[in-house]
């Protein structure tokens, strides 16, 4: 991971087609929670293989965010995330930074539970 490649990581042990998922304190779920907190906290992101999530799934869920991201803004503007600390809904472009020292980030997003 050194190399800024984003890691590989095996989800079968967790993923939605395991049959018998182990307990949480077992040693095979504490390795692969280890491998993900390691990926995102040296990298910033993961690549999630056998997950059980089918690629019909994933394909519907990007065309539903394409399809509200390309919304006008006032359309997404009624489902503001709002700012009393609740974390569901839209995010503006430049509304959070993860780094205050730096503008805004150019990015939006939609917060679900």
């Amino acid at each position: 991971m050194a190399d800024g490649t984003i890691p590989v990581v095996d989800f079968s042990v967790m993923g939605l087609n395991c049959q018998n998922p182990p307990s949480h304190d077992e040693e095979s779920v504490r390795n692969l929670a280890d491998k993900i907190h390691t990926a995102f906290s040296t990298i910033g992101f993961v690549y999630l293989t056998n997950h059980g999530i089918s690629e019909a799934e994933i394909e519907e869920v990007r065309k539903a965010g394409d399809g509200f991201f390309n919304l006008p803004t006032d359309v997404k503007t009624q489902f503001t995330r709002p700012t009393d600390g609740g974390n569901f809904g839209w995010v503006s472009l430049e509304r959070e930074s993860l780094n205050p020292s730096r503008p805004g980030d150019l990015k939006e997003a939609f917060n679900v539970l």
